[in-house]
Protein backbone atom coordinates (compact mmCIF):
# COMPACT_ATOMS: atom_id res chain seq x y z
CA UNK A 1 0.00 0.00 0.00
CA UNK A 2 1.10 3.46 -0.98
CA UNK A 3 2.36 5.56 1.98
CA UNK A 4 1.36 9.53 2.14
CA UNK A 5 4.59 11.87 2.11
CA UNK A 6 4.69 15.05 3.91
CA UNK A 7 5.71 18.64 2.25
CA UNK A 8 8.69 18.26 4.34
CA UNK A 9 9.57 14.76 2.90
CA UNK A 10 8.80 15.81 -0.31
CA UNK A 11 11.44 18.19 -0.40
CA UNK A 12 13.79 15.64 0.87
CA UNK A 13 12.93 13.12 -2.09
CA UNK A 14 14.08 15.87 -4.26
CA UNK A 15 16.67 16.81 -2.27
CA UNK A 16 19.00 13.42 -3.26
CA UNK A 17 18.66 13.93 -7.01
CA UNK A 18 20.46 17.62 -6.94
CA UNK A 19 24.03 18.08 -6.77
CA UNK A 20 24.50 21.77 -6.84
CA UNK A 21 26.81 23.34 -5.00
CA UNK A 22 25.15 26.14 -3.33
CA UNK A 23 23.33 26.80 -0.45
CA UNK A 24 21.20 24.50 1.03
CA UNK A 25 18.56 27.41 1.50
CA UNK A 26 18.59 28.40 -1.56
CA UNK A 27 17.92 24.73 -3.40
CA UNK A 28 15.09 24.06 -0.61
CA UNK A 29 13.80 27.18 -1.80
CA UNK A 30 13.85 26.26 -5.80
CA UNK A 31 12.36 22.35 -4.71
CA UNK A 32 9.58 24.13 -2.98
CA UNK A 33 8.85 26.36 -5.67
CA UNK A 34 9.10 23.15 -7.99
CA UNK A 35 6.97 21.19 -5.65
CA UNK A 36 3.82 23.93 -5.78
CA UNK A 37 4.49 23.66 -9.77
CA UNK A 38 4.10 19.96 -10.11
CA UNK A 39 0.91 19.93 -7.58
CA UNK A 40 -0.51 22.29 -9.61
CA UNK A 41 0.15 20.76 -12.72
CA UNK A 42 -1.23 17.30 -11.12
CA UNK A 43 -4.35 18.82 -9.97
CA UNK A 44 -5.01 20.07 -13.62
CA UNK A 45 -3.60 17.09 -15.29
CA UNK A 46 -6.88 15.57 -17.15
CA UNK A 47 -9.49 17.67 -19.30
CA UNK A 48 -12.07 16.53 -16.39
CA UNK A 49 -11.60 17.32 -12.12
CA UNK A 50 -9.31 14.47 -11.01
CA UNK A 51 -11.94 11.70 -8.85
CA UNK A 52 -10.46 13.21 -5.52
CA UNK A 53 -10.69 16.68 -6.43
CA UNK A 54 -14.57 16.19 -6.83
CA UNK A 55 -17.33 16.89 -4.27
CA UNK A 56 -21.47 16.53 -4.81
CA UNK A 57 -23.74 18.09 -3.16
CA UNK A 58 -27.74 17.54 -3.31
CA UNK A 59 -29.66 20.17 -0.57
CA UNK A 60 -30.47 22.60 -3.45
CA UNK A 61 -33.76 22.99 -4.65
CA UNK A 62 -35.34 25.39 -7.22
CA UNK A 63 -38.53 27.34 -6.05
CA UNK A 64 -42.22 26.83 -7.25
CA UNK A 65 -43.64 30.20 -9.29
CA UNK A 66 -45.13 33.18 -6.85
CA UNK A 67 -47.99 34.82 -8.11
CA UNK A 68 -47.53 38.78 -7.45
CA UNK A 69 -50.68 40.52 -6.14
CA UNK A 70 -48.44 44.22 -5.38
CA UNK A 71 -45.54 46.64 -6.32
CA UNK A 72 -44.18 49.36 -4.83
CA UNK A 73 -43.15 52.54 -7.22
CA UNK A 74 -39.77 52.89 -4.49
CA UNK A 75 -36.39 52.55 -3.96
CA UNK A 76 -35.76 49.38 -3.58
CA UNK A 77 -38.82 48.06 -5.49
CA UNK A 78 -40.53 46.08 -3.13
CA UNK A 79 -42.99 43.07 -4.52
CA UNK A 80 -45.72 40.61 -2.93
CA UNK A 81 -46.10 37.29 -4.40
CA UNK A 82 -48.31 34.37 -2.99
CA UNK A 83 -45.88 30.86 -4.40
CA UNK A 84 -48.66 28.35 -6.33
CA UNK A 85 -47.24 25.83 -4.01
CA UNK A 86 -50.23 25.83 -1.73
CA UNK A 87 -47.48 24.05 1.17
CA UNK A 88 -45.90 27.41 1.04
CA UNK A 89 -47.00 30.53 3.05
CA UNK A 90 -45.69 33.44 1.00
CA UNK A 91 -43.36 33.78 -2.35
CA UNK A 92 -40.94 31.31 -0.93
CA UNK A 93 -38.11 32.48 -1.92
CA UNK A 94 -34.75 32.77 -0.19
CA UNK A 95 -32.39 35.86 0.00
CA UNK A 96 -30.23 36.07 -2.74
CA UNK A 97 -32.47 33.96 -5.08
CA UNK A 98 -32.10 35.17 -8.97
CA UNK A 99 -35.71 35.24 -10.14
CA UNK A 100 -37.45 36.15 -13.78
CA UNK A 101 -40.66 38.41 -13.82
CA UNK A 102 -43.20 38.38 -16.60
CA UNK A 103 -46.89 39.51 -17.44
CA UNK A 104 -46.70 42.35 -14.79
CA UNK A 105 -49.52 44.23 -15.68
CA UNK A 106 -48.90 48.25 -15.73
CA UNK A 107 -45.36 48.20 -14.49
CA UNK A 108 -44.21 46.51 -17.96
CA UNK A 109 -40.37 47.45 -17.40
CA UNK A 110 -40.28 44.90 -14.69
CA UNK A 111 -41.37 41.86 -17.42
CA UNK A 112 -38.38 39.46 -18.76
CA UNK A 113 -35.37 40.35 -16.22
CA UNK A 114 -33.86 38.75 -13.93
CA UNK A 115 -32.88 40.56 -10.50
CA UNK A 116 -31.22 39.36 -7.04
CA UNK A 117 -34.43 39.04 -4.42
CA UNK A 118 -33.99 40.58 -0.61
CA UNK A 119 -36.45 38.42 1.18
CA UNK A 120 -38.09 41.15 3.75
CA UNK A 121 -40.47 38.75 5.12
CA UNK A 122 -42.53 35.93 3.62
CA UNK A 123 -44.87 37.52 1.43
CA UNK A 124 -42.18 40.55 0.21
CA UNK A 125 -39.28 40.31 -1.42
CA UNK A 126 -37.40 43.83 -2.57
CA UNK A 127 -35.21 43.56 -5.87
CA UNK A 128 -31.61 44.27 -6.83
CA UNK A 129 -29.23 43.84 -9.30
CA UNK A 130 -28.20 40.44 -10.23
CA UNK A 131 -24.32 41.30 -10.03
CA UNK A 132 -24.11 43.47 -7.42
CA UNK A 133 -25.91 45.35 -3.82
CA UNK A 134 -27.32 48.24 -6.21
CA UNK A 135 -31.14 48.36 -5.63
CA UNK A 136 -33.57 48.25 -8.46
CA UNK A 137 -35.79 52.01 -7.94
CA UNK A 138 -38.86 51.72 -9.36
CA UNK A 139 -40.07 55.19 -8.57
CA UNK A 140 -40.15 56.38 -12.30
CA UNK A 141 -42.11 53.38 -13.29
CA UNK A 142 -45.46 53.03 -14.50
CA UNK A 143 -48.05 52.18 -11.88
CA UNK A 144 -48.41 48.59 -11.13
CA UNK A 145 -52.06 47.41 -12.11
CA UNK A 146 -52.55 43.85 -11.68
CA UNK A 147 -50.86 40.23 -12.39
CA UNK A 148 -47.48 38.72 -13.18
CA UNK A 149 -45.33 36.03 -12.04
CA UNK A 150 -41.97 35.52 -10.27
CA UNK A 151 -40.08 32.58 -11.39
CA UNK A 152 -36.87 31.34 -9.95
CA UNK A 153 -34.08 31.40 -12.22
CA UNK A 154 -30.52 30.56 -10.19
CA UNK A 155 -29.31 30.51 -6.85
CA UNK A 156 -26.52 31.44 -4.65
CA UNK A 157 -24.69 28.05 -3.49
CA UNK A 158 -23.91 27.63 0.12
CA UNK A 159 -20.21 27.69 0.07
CA UNK A 160 -19.85 27.97 3.69
CA UNK A 161 -22.21 24.90 4.52
CA UNK A 162 -20.39 22.98 1.91
CA UNK A 163 -16.88 23.90 2.13
CA UNK A 164 -15.33 22.35 5.49
CA UNK A 165 -14.98 24.71 8.13
CA UNK A 166 -12.60 22.65 10.50
CA UNK A 167 -9.73 20.45 10.29
CA UNK A 168 -5.89 20.39 9.60
CA UNK A 169 -4.81 22.56 6.23
CA UNK A 170 -4.93 19.91 3.80
CA UNK A 171 -8.48 18.90 4.61
CA UNK A 172 -9.73 22.88 3.93
CA UNK A 173 -11.37 24.14 0.12
CA UNK A 174 -12.98 26.02 -1.25
CA UNK A 175 -15.52 25.62 -4.23
CA UNK A 176 -13.06 26.65 -7.56
CA UNK A 177 -16.06 25.49 -9.94
CA UNK A 178 -19.18 23.41 -10.95
CA UNK A 179 -18.43 20.87 -13.66
CA UNK A 180 -22.21 18.71 -13.31
CA UNK A 181 -25.82 19.30 -12.39
CA UNK A 182 -29.33 17.45 -12.50
CA UNK A 183 -32.58 18.64 -12.08
CA UNK A 184 -34.57 16.10 -10.01
CA UNK A 185 -32.04 13.62 -11.31
CA UNK A 186 -32.35 14.76 -15.19
CA UNK A 187 -28.93 15.45 -16.06
CA UNK A 188 -28.53 19.18 -17.74
CA UNK A 189 -26.04 20.97 -19.76
CA UNK A 190 -23.59 23.66 -19.83
CA UNK A 191 -23.96 26.62 -21.46
CA UNK A 192 -21.41 30.27 -22.18
CA UNK A 193 -22.73 33.19 -20.96
CA UNK A 194 -22.30 34.64 -24.38
CA UNK A 195 -24.57 32.29 -26.18
CA UNK A 196 -27.76 33.44 -23.28
CA UNK A 197 -26.80 36.66 -24.36
CA UNK A 198 -26.19 36.09 -28.53
CA UNK A 199 -28.76 33.20 -28.88
CA UNK A 200 -32.38 33.21 -27.83
CA UNK A 201 -32.64 29.69 -28.33
CA UNK A 202 -30.40 28.80 -25.11
CA UNK A 203 -33.63 29.87 -23.19
CA UNK A 204 -36.54 27.36 -23.67
CA UNK A 205 -39.14 28.94 -21.88
CA UNK A 206 -40.66 28.09 -18.57
CA UNK A 207 -39.71 24.46 -17.84
CA UNK A 208 -37.78 22.29 -16.10
CA UNK A 209 -33.87 23.74 -16.38
CA UNK A 210 -32.18 21.33 -18.73
CA UNK A 211 -29.26 23.81 -19.14
CA UNK A 212 -27.09 25.85 -16.92
CA UNK A 213 -24.44 28.03 -16.35
CA UNK A 214 -22.02 28.74 -13.02
CA UNK A 215 -20.97 32.20 -11.98
CA UNK A 216 -18.85 33.06 -9.49
CA UNK A 217 -19.05 37.04 -8.11
CA UNK A 218 -15.76 38.67 -6.40
CA UNK A 219 -13.49 41.45 -6.52
CA UNK A 220 -10.07 40.00 -5.21
CA UNK A 221 -8.43 36.84 -5.29
CA UNK A 222 -9.99 33.47 -5.59
CA UNK A 223 -10.76 32.56 -1.63
CA UNK A 224 -13.99 32.19 0.52
CA UNK A 225 -15.33 35.78 -0.36
CA UNK A 226 -16.35 34.69 -3.34
CA UNK A 227 -20.08 34.57 -4.14
CA UNK A 228 -21.19 31.16 -6.33
CA UNK A 229 -24.31 31.36 -8.28
CA UNK A 230 -25.82 28.53 -10.59
CA UNK A 231 -28.18 29.99 -13.30
CA UNK A 232 -30.91 28.34 -15.34
CA UNK A 233 -31.22 28.49 -18.81
CA UNK A 234 -35.29 29.05 -18.24
CA UNK A 235 -36.99 29.94 -15.20
CA UNK A 236 -37.90 26.83 -13.01
CA UNK A 237 -42.22 25.88 -12.86
CA UNK A 238 -41.72 23.84 -10.28
CA UNK A 239 -39.39 22.22 -6.84
CA UNK A 240 -36.78 19.97 -8.40
CA UNK A 241 -34.15 19.19 -6.55
CA UNK A 242 -30.54 20.56 -7.78
CA UNK A 243 -27.79 18.24 -7.57
CA UNK A 244 -24.24 19.73 -8.39
CA UNK A 245 -21.18 18.47 -9.02
CA UNK A 246 -18.33 20.82 -7.60
CA UNK A 247 -14.10 20.57 -8.40
CA UNK A 248 -12.42 21.47 -5.42
CA UNK A 249 -9.93 23.68 -4.76
CA UNK A 250 -6.84 23.21 -2.05
CA UNK A 251 -4.84 25.93 -1.14
CA UNK A 252 -1.36 26.01 -2.88
CA UNK A 253 1.80 23.68 -1.66
CA UNK A 254 3.89 26.47 -0.96
CA UNK A 255 1.20 28.17 1.22
CA UNK A 256 1.35 24.70 3.76
CA UNK A 257 3.47 23.81 6.75
CA UNK A 258 5.93 21.16 6.33
CA UNK A 259 4.33 18.26 7.95
CA UNK A 260 1.16 19.18 5.95
CA UNK A 261 0.10 16.29 3.41
CA UNK A 262 -0.58 17.03 -0.85
CA UNK A 263 -4.06 16.78 -1.56
CA UNK A 264 -3.73 13.49 -3.69
CA UNK A 265 -3.96 9.86 -2.80
CA UNK A 266 -1.04 8.78 -1.08
CA UNK A 267 -0.50 6.77 -4.87
CA UNK A 268 -0.01 10.08 -6.48
CA UNK A 269 2.63 11.29 -3.97
CA UNK A 270 5.76 9.83 -6.05
CA UNK A 271 4.60 11.42 -8.68
CA UNK A 272 4.96 14.94 -7.42
CA UNK A 273 8.44 15.17 -6.44
CA UNK A 274 8.99 13.16 -9.64
CA UNK A 275 7.65 15.77 -11.68
CA UNK A 276 9.03 18.66 -9.65
CA UNK A 277 12.66 17.08 -10.61
CA UNK A 278 10.95 17.54 -13.95
CA UNK A 279 10.40 20.95 -13.62
CA UNK A 280 13.69 22.29 -12.16
CA UNK A 281 15.81 19.97 -15.12
CA UNK A 282 13.36 21.72 -17.55
CA UNK A 283 14.31 25.28 -15.66
CA UNK A 284 17.87 24.96 -15.82
CA UNK A 285 18.21 23.88 -19.08
CA UNK A 286 16.06 26.95 -20.40
CA UNK A 287 17.87 29.18 -18.38
CA UNK A 288 21.55 28.18 -20.20
CA UNK A 289 20.00 28.50 -23.20
CA UNK A 290 19.36 31.97 -22.70
CA UNK A 291 22.86 32.28 -21.22
CA UNK A 292 21.67 33.56 -17.76
CA UNK A 293 23.97 33.08 -15.08
CA UNK A 294 21.87 32.20 -12.01
CA UNK A 295 20.80 30.09 -9.57
CA UNK A 296 18.23 28.58 -11.38
CA UNK A 297 20.81 27.95 -14.41
CA UNK A 298 23.25 26.26 -12.26
CA UNK A 299 20.94 23.21 -10.66
CA UNK A 300 22.36 20.25 -11.55
CA UNK A 301 20.16 17.20 -11.41
CA UNK A 302 21.33 13.71 -11.42
CA UNK A 303 19.06 11.71 -14.12
CA UNK A 304 17.57 14.49 -15.64
CA UNK A 305 16.64 13.10 -19.18
CA UNK A 306 14.82 10.06 -17.09
CA UNK A 307 12.28 13.11 -15.14
CA UNK A 308 10.78 13.93 -18.11
CA UNK A 309 10.07 10.51 -19.73
CA UNK A 310 9.15 9.69 -16.43
CA UNK A 311 6.19 12.55 -16.02
CA UNK A 312 4.63 10.42 -19.45
CA UNK A 313 3.97 7.61 -17.77
CA UNK A 314 3.08 9.31 -14.53
CA UNK A 315 0.62 11.69 -16.17
CA UNK A 316 -1.29 8.08 -17.87
CA UNK A 317 -1.03 6.77 -14.34
CA UNK A 318 -3.12 9.66 -12.65
CA UNK A 319 -5.38 9.86 -15.25
CA UNK A 320 -6.40 5.79 -15.70
CA UNK A 321 -6.13 6.24 -11.69
CA UNK A 322 -8.46 8.77 -11.52
CA UNK A 323 -10.71 7.01 -13.94
CA UNK A 324 -10.59 4.31 -12.31
CA UNK A 325 -12.15 5.45 -9.35
CA UNK A 326 -14.59 7.30 -10.77
CA UNK A 327 -15.79 3.96 -12.53
CA UNK A 328 -14.41 4.28 -15.64
CA UNK A 329 -12.38 1.82 -17.23
CA UNK A 330 -8.80 2.56 -18.01
CA UNK A 331 -6.41 2.36 -20.42
CA UNK A 332 -3.52 0.14 -20.26
CA UNK A 333 -0.13 1.53 -21.41
CA UNK A 334 2.06 4.30 -20.67
CA UNK A 335 3.87 2.09 -17.82
CA UNK A 336 0.67 1.31 -16.44
CA UNK A 337 0.39 -2.07 -15.17
CA UNK A 338 -2.83 -4.00 -14.30
CA UNK A 339 -3.89 -7.06 -12.13
CA UNK A 340 -6.97 -8.57 -10.00
CA UNK A 341 -6.42 -5.86 -7.69
CA UNK A 342 -6.11 -2.47 -10.00
CA UNK A 343 -3.37 -1.45 -11.49
CA UNK A 344 0.19 -0.04 -10.19
CA UNK A 345 2.63 2.29 -11.55
CA UNK A 346 5.32 0.39 -14.18
CA UNK A 347 9.08 0.42 -14.74
CA UNK A 348 11.93 -1.44 -14.95
CA UNK A 349 16.03 -0.36 -14.26
CA UNK A 350 16.40 2.88 -12.85
CA UNK A 351 12.96 3.49 -12.24
CA UNK A 352 12.69 0.36 -10.10
CA UNK A 353 15.49 1.14 -8.06
CA UNK A 354 14.26 4.56 -7.10
CA UNK A 355 12.30 4.69 -3.56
Amino acid sequence: MATRISNSDLVEKCRRFITTDTKDAVIRLLIKDALATSNREISNIDTAPLAWLRERYNELFTRAPANISAITQANPCVITAQSKDSDISGHGFEDDDIVYMDNVGGMEELNRRIFRVDVLNSTTAALYQVNDQIAISSSGYTTYTSGGKIYHAGIKIPHATIEPAAGTADYKWIIKNVFAVTFDMYPAYPVAEESVVTDIRSITGIARPDKWRYKRYGYSTLDSSYEHYLMFNNPADDKYNIEIHIEKDYPDLSTWTAAVYPPHPPEVHDCIWRRALMNLTTNADKQKREGKDNVNAHVEVLYGQFWAQNAVKDAAFIKNFSRSLSGSQPVQGLGVRFNSYGFTRGGSGLEAAIP
